[in-house]
């Protein structure tokens, strides 16, 4: 897939770069057309898989919180060593940028992506949906030491950092000359306190749980996530959205059973009131990123940008409704 943000990297030198990082050897060695943000390459050696992941150039036009993205991605994978999430194993990664002018990693690779995988039967379906969920709750379980994203400066509240994030998109928006509703934007965020102030912990969220980065084993379980770019310091209630981004996450019973397996989550109001702003900020990025990612006026663009105008509204109108009653 192209993209704006990505880095032209040729296989020759994806290949003598791995082969120089000690993890093995590249036998065979392919670019993976299905990213949009990084530039990424398949590896063979031997018996085994890798992915070697690139960043962007920091010449290249990115939203705030894109900025240092894969260094970040990087240090969330640290923060993962030792614990019982599931993910690819990060084997090597360089931030000097002497080889290539740009961050890279290396990790081991994951069977099959949950997109286009069909499951031999329902009770191995809810089997995996009851794994994800209590993988997330084994996820949400690691602290931060403050809000938001790293790469643009933890905020003490979630708070603050709810609305930073909005803010910067606000901003990102300004420059690249995309109209938002600003109007119903600061409309939410000034009834939105009491339920941002609910979150006193900082908890590690994915926030990209789609089907592309769910990764299922060749035994029909939960392997996996990949793809820690959009990672954040804040609210659980995120990684539930991005999952079922216009429906009611409560509906998948086996997903919030497991999840209740290792940390109790009851689903208020409050809770589905908070997921409504977390799918608000997400609706705002959605219609911003294509700006900085493809041709305006090409399918991916509009695409895109209809799914966040759309998931925006969904979630202004929801908060607009609850704040009224």
């Amino acid at each position: 897939m192209e993209s704006y943000t990505k880095t032209n990297i040729s296989k020759y030198d994806a290949k003598k770069i791995f082969d120089e990082s000690g993890v093995g050897i590249a036998d065979n060695i392919k670019e993976v057309e299905a990213g949009e943000f990084n530039t990424i390459f398949q590896i063979k050696s031997g018996n085994d898989r890798y992915f070697i992941k690139f960043g962007s150039s920091p010449e290249v036009k990115v939203l705030s919180y894109e900025k240092d993205i894969l260094n970040t991605e990087i240090g969330f994978y640290k923060k993962l060593e030792g614990t019982a999430v599931k993910r690819p194993n990060l084997l090597f990664s360089d931030t000097t940028r002497t080889k290539v002018p740009v961050d890279y990693f290396i990790m081991d690779a994951l069977n099959v992506p949950l997109l286009g995988y069909t499951f031999p039967s329902t009770k191995q379906r809810k089997r995996f949906s009851y794994q994800l969920g209590a993988n997330l709750a084994e996820l949400h379980k690691i602290k931060g030491e403050g809000f938001g994203y790293p790469q643009c400066g933890l905020e003490s509240t979630w708070k603050d950092a709810y609305k930073k994030m909005v803010n910067n998109i606000i901003a990102d928006a300004t420059v690249l000359d995309v109209k938002l509703d600003t109007y119903r934007i600061n409309n939410v965020l000034e009834r939105a306190d009491k339920y941002l102030e609910e979150v006193t912990e900082p908890s590690l969220v994915h926030f990209d749980v789609w089907v592309g980065n769910i990764f299922v084993s060749k035994t029909h379980n939960f392997q996996g996530l990949i793809d820690w770019e959009r990672a954040m310091w804040g609210d659980p209630v995120g990684d539930f959205i991005s999952l079922n981004l216009f429906h009611n996450f409560a509906r998948n019973e086996y997903l919030i059973k497991g999840y209740n397996s290792v940390t109790p989550f009851e689903i208020t109001e409050s809770v589905m009131i908070r997921a409504d702003l977390l799918r608000m900020y997400l609706g705002l990025i959605m219609s911003v990123e294509p700006c900085t990612r493809w041709r305006k006026g090409s399918l991916l663009y509009i695409g895109r940008r209809l799914i966040g105008k759309r998931l925006f509204n969904k979630a202004v109108n929801s908060l607009e409704k609850a704040f009224k009653e």
